[in-house]
C-alpha cells in the first residue's frame, strides 16, 4: 500500500457513496464519470485492495471500500477544516437558524460544534418551534435559515432528511392496545399532529388526547410511564421507546422529509457557509448509515 492518500480521491469515494452511483458522484465533483473511474483505480491500486465488486449493471463497495469511506469521512472532515482555519479571511457575523425541537436536540449540536471550531467568529442563535411558525418567520427575515418538514407539493431548500414518523410505546406495556387510544401529541398547527388525526380518524381508530406538548421530552415522558403512545420521527426516538405498527392494530403514518430553506432575504457569508456544513453533515450521517445497514 501507498504511504499517502490523495484527498481528491477520498472525496470522490465519498461522494460516490453518497449518492449511491459514479455518474451522480462525477456530477457532484465536476468531473465526467470516465474520469471518476479512473480515480477509483487508481485508489484501488493505492490501497491494494479491491474497494468495487461489479453487481450486474452497478459497482458497489466491498467490505474494504465501506471501511474507507468511513476513513475518508474523518479525514475529509479535519482537512477541511484545516483550509477553511487557514486558507480564507475569519469568517465573522451572525446566523439566525431555526429547527423543529426534535432535531435541535438530537441532530444539530455536533454539526454547531463542529461548525463553531472552523468559524469561531460567527454568533449562531436557534430558534425551534414547529414547521407551521418556522416557515413564516423565514418568510418575514426573522431567520435566515430553517429546517423545515416539507408539506404536500413544497420542494424548496435542499433535503437533509427522509425519516419516517412511527408510533412509539413503552417497551413493556400494551398501552397501544387500550381503547380509546391515549395520545402525547404536538399541538396544532403542527404537521405531526395533522398527520396523526389524519392516519386515526381515516382508520376509525377510537382516541383521546392524554398529553400536548411542543417539547419532545414530555411526549416521550408520558410514553415511557406507560400513559401515552406517540408518533414521532424515528430519529427522535433517543429512549429507545417500542414502536409499533400496522402488524399491531396501529395505522401507517407518512414519511417526514426535512429540508433546509434559505430566507430570500439572507445572503451573508456566514449563512451560506452554516448552510454548506448542515447539508454536509446530513449528507456525512446518511452515507456512514448505509454503510451500518450493508454491515
Amino acid at each position: 500500500m501507498a504511504t499517502t492518500l490523495d484527498i481528491d480521491l477520498l472525496r470522490t469515494l465519498a461522494a460516490i457513496a453518497d449518492t449511491g452511483s459514479f455518474g451522480r458522484a462525477a456530477a457532484r465533483v465536476h468531473r465526467s464519470q470516465s474520469a471518476v473511474s479512473m480515480q477509483m483505480k487508481r485508489l484501488e491500486a493505492l490501497v491494494g485492495r479491491a474497494v468495487f465488486v461489479r453487481d450486474g449493471r452497478r459497482m458497489r463497495l466491498t467490505n474494504d471500500g465501506r471501511s474507507l469511506v468511513a476513513y475518508a469521512g474523518r479525514l475529509l472532515a479535519v482537512h477541511d477544516e484545516a483550509v477553511a482555519r487557514f486558507a480564507e479571511p475569519a469568517l465573522t457575523g451572525s446566523v439566525r437558524l431555526g429547527s423543529p425541537d426534535d432535531y435541535a436536540t438530537n441532530l444539530l449540536p455536533m454539526v454547531l460544534a463542529r461548525f463553531g471550531a472552523l468559524y469561531p467568529g460567527v454568533h449562531v442563535e436557534v430558534r425551534c418551534g414547529g414547521t407551521v411558525g418556522l416557515r413564516a418567520a423565514l418568510d418575514d427575515g426573522e431567520l435566515d435559515l430553517a429546517l423545515l418538514s416539507r408539506g404536500p407539493g413544497e420542494r424548496d431548500g435542499v433535503v437533509l432528511l427522509r425519516d419516517p414518523l412511527v408510533w412509539v410505546t413503552a417497551p413493556d406495556r400494551p398501552t397501544h392496545r387500550r381503547d380509546p387510544l391515549p395520545l402525547a401529541i404536538y399541538p396544532p398547527p403542527s404537521r405531526y399532529h395533522h398527520a396523526v388525526m389524519t392516519a386515526l380518524n381515516e382508520a376509525g381508530r377510537a382516541y383521546r388526547v392524554a398529553y400536548t406538548s411542543s417539547d419532545l421530552l414530555v411526549l416521550q415522558g408520558a410514553v415511557s410511564a406507560g400513559l401515552a403512545v406517540a408518533a414521532i420521527a424515528r430519529s427522535s426516538n433517543t429512549l429507545g421507546l417500542g414502536e409499533v405498527g400496522t402488524d399491531d392494530g396501529m395505522p401507517a403514518l407518512p414519511m417526514v422529509t426535512i429540508a433546509l430553506v434559505t430566507s430570500r432575504h439572507a445572503g451573508s457569508p456566514a449563512s451560506r457557509r452554516l448552510a454548506e456544513e448542515i447539508a454536509r453533515s446530513f449528507a456525512d450521517s446518511r452515507a456512514e448509515r448505509r454503510a451500518e445497514r450493508r454491515d
